[in-house]
């Protein structure tokens, strides 16, 4: 993960629907169920 990817999914919390951002390849949306190590 790189990039903007990496940025949104970390910083969101777990249960929770980012809202929407931009990459150079379109928007995008990252819902958040879990982390592992």
């Amino acid at each position: 993960m790189a990039g903007p990817f990496q940025d949104v999914a970390f910083s969101t919390p777990i249960g929770v629907t980012s809202a929407p951002f931009k990459s150079t390849h379109g928007y995008h949306i990252i819902l958040s169920e879990g982390r592992k190590n």
